[in-house]
């Protein structure tokens, strides 16, 4: 049942600074997966009374989690699939915060794992 990556469908979105991106529509479990550990890797977790304490997350996991999300999410940036992840960081601040959020939009809270205190946060 598994089915190709490149053949999920994809979206276009354009900033307001003329940026276009092309966009996956979501992230599969797998994916999913590898973003939490790039937030996680390191850490460890435990279970006290029925929900997760952790180990503080320090904010370079933070953008190895968020940079891990552009490189499964940003298919590419002005029709180009060179060095995505370099392209999107270089972009202007409003350009990249617009499209952190349409990933957000699609992906949900991509932090999410991180914010959770319980069940949750043990899925994977």
């Amino acid at each position: 049942m598994s089915k190709d990556i490149k053949d999920r469908a994809t979206i276009t979105f354009k900033s307001k600074g003329g940026f276009s991106f092309e966009l996956r529509e979501y992230l599969t479990g797998r994916e999913k997966r590898q973003v939490k550990n790039a937030l996680w890797q390191g850490k460890s977790m435990q279970i006290k009374d029925g929900k997760g304490e952790s180990d503080p997350v320090e904010m370079d996991k933070m953008d190895a989690s968020t940079d891990k999300t552009i490189e499964l999410m940003v298919v590419s940036v002005n029709g180009s699939t060179d060095k995505v992840l370099d392209t999107v960081l270089d972009l202007p601040g409003n350009d990249y915060d617009e499209l952190l959020e349409k990933i957000e939009e699609l992906t949900g809270p991509v932090a999410s794992e991180k914010k959770d205190s319980g069940n949750n946060s043990t899925k994977s």
